[in-house]
């Protein structure tokens, strides 16, 4: 391979061994500076990894590839995330690099804002830089009209779908839990929304308090990962489960679509998980 000007790796299948072409430094650069919370994303164009340091292809980075560092293997090819911040030389670096999010993934994150006259908001995934960008239809229609100072800081759970530049949206986000339960306001200050929704979660939560067991069918569950999602019928959301609740034997198997029989509970800051899982039939 050639050497192209900021740092642009060209040529022939790519690189072997391991090499890295070192470029030119003209091109792409602003003196230093970027901005941080800008989410980008890119290609690995390439990875030693013995030395575990790379470089992305993106468009937001025209003129060069951008350098990385990472202690985590990335294969040649794999989509990421990333931001971007450019170096006193001119060049390019990407920080907080992580692998991409998929279509169909099913992450739990914060609200980090959200803008009910113009209808959308970003989601902050756990673990990843890369926000989520939300409409307002996918929320729970009680939650919709909700103002920012209400949602932003709740936990969330939604299903991942790409848009054309890869760039993650939200689908059906679901409330785990609001963002400080000790000192939110009263429901009745929230507006009639709200009260709609606190009433179906003192319903649930007097059911819990009975004692009583729910049936639900796995809506997803990543053994990998250790937790999944049961939708039961008689309880207005989807509940969190760990993995170790499950019986040793199914702990590893794909049990999305299986019926569990559970017992809820609520964490202390509000959130519903399901205990004492009983796998009563496997998915068809």
């Amino acid at each position: 391979g050639k050497g192209g000007k900021g740092g642009t790796i060209v040529g022939k299948g790519g690189l072997k061994g391991g090499e890295v072409v070192k470029g030119g430094g003209k091109g792409g650069g602003f003196g230093g500076g970027g901005d941080d919370k800008v989410n980008h994303s890119g290609v690995v164009k390439h990875f030693n990894v013995e030395k575990g340091y790379g470089f992305i292809s993106s468009p937001s980075v025209p003129a060069g590839d951008a350098y990385f560092k990472s202690a985590e293997p990335l294969a040649i090819g794999q989509s990421v995330a990333f931001k971007l911040r450019y170096m006193p030389d001119g060049k390019p670096q990407a920080h907080e690099v992580c692998r991409a999010f998929e279509a169909g993934e099913e992450p739990v994150g914060q609200i980090r804002s959200y803008n009910q006259l113009k209808g959308f908001g970003f989601i902050k995934p756990d673990g990843k830089p890369q926000d989520i960008y939300f409409k307002k239809e996918e929320l729970p229609e009680e939650l919709r009209e909700l103002s920012a100072d209400d949602l932003v800081g709740c936990t969330v759970h939604c299903t991942v779908g790409l848009q054309k530049d890869g760039k993650p949206v939200g689908k059906s986000v679901l409330l785990m839990a609001w963002a400080d339960p000790a000192t939110k306001r009263p429901a009745a200050a929230m507006g009639a929304a709200l009260e709609q929704w606190a009433a179906k979660r003192l319903r649930v939560d007097a059911q819990a308090a009975a004692g009583e067991t729910y049936d639900g069918v796995v809506r997803s569950f990543n053994p990998n990962k250790g937790f999944g999602f049961v939708r039961p019928e008689s309880l207005p959301s989807d509940v969190y489960f760990n993995s170790n609740a499950l019986p040793e034997a199914y702990r590893y198997m794909d049990l999305t679509g299986a019926t569990l029989r559970f017992a809820l509970s609520f964490t202390p800051d509000g959130k519903p998980q399901a205990n004492s899982l009983e796998v009563v039939a496997p998915a068809s």
